[in-house]
This record gives C-alpha cells, structure tokens and sequence, in this order.
C-alpha cells in the first residue's frame, strides 16, 4: 500500500464537494457516477472503455471516504482511504491506497494518483 498526501489551495467544503461530485471530469475520465453514502457506488468511465467500479464503505461529510476500486474485467479489488483536513493553505488529501496484488499495480496507481490530482487542481481552479 502506499500513501500519498496533496495540497489543494481551496476551501475543505469545496474540496470534498466536487470530489464526490458525478460532474468531476478530470481526464481521462469522461463519465462518473457518484453515490456518496455507505454502499453506494463509484464508477468511472475512462477514455477507452476502461472502468473502475467501487463501493462506498464510509463516508463521513468533509472529514473522510473509504471505498472499494476494481477495473471491471480485473482481479484486484483495493481499498482506498481518502481522509481532508483543514490546512492554512486550503486542503490537505490524504489518499491511502492498498491491497495491491502486485507491486507493478501498486506504482501504477501511485502514479494515477498524481495525475488525477494534477487535473483536479485544474478543474477547481476553472470553478
């Protein structure tokens, strides 16, 4: 597992907004369905037919979500934890991510997590 923590220079509530929100897209990502409560789903529809399904397993207003990710037609089933913290800057997210099947897996979506991050900062800098 690997944990990553990003600082976003936006207010918390805006922040946790738009991250459980159905109308972020932040490329390669061009449909997303967002439940925002235990058991609900999270799925993304990537460019190329790739999707992520997910379960939410917490979720607790501005604080912290926690939910399942597999790509569809994929054995691996990870846990994310995301939890939000108030920072003089803005937002401090901190992502835990694990339960990786192998380590090839485990970069990959560290390095997904940068890029996801780099293009949520855009799309709230456009809000």
């Amino acid at each position: 597992q690997f944990t990553k923590t990003y600082l976003l220079q936006h207010p918390l509530e805006k922040v946790y907004t738009y991250w459980i929100s159905s109308n972020t897209l932040v490329p390669p990502v061009i449909k997303i369905e967002i439940e925002p409560w235990v058991g609900g789903i999270y799925r993304l529809n990537l460019i190329g037919n790739a999707v992520m399904e997910g379960k939410f397993f917490q979720v607790s207003n501005n604080k912290a979500l926690s939910y399942s990710w597999q790509w569809v037609g994929d054995e691996e089933i990870t846990q994310v934890d995301v939890q939000f913290h108030v920072h003089e800057s803005g937002t401090e997210v901190q992502i835990k991510h694990g339960e990786f099947l192998t380590e090839q897996s485990l970069h990959q979506h560290a390095q997904g997590w940068d890029n996801y991050i780099k293009g949520f900062r855009a799309f709230l800098k456009s809000k």
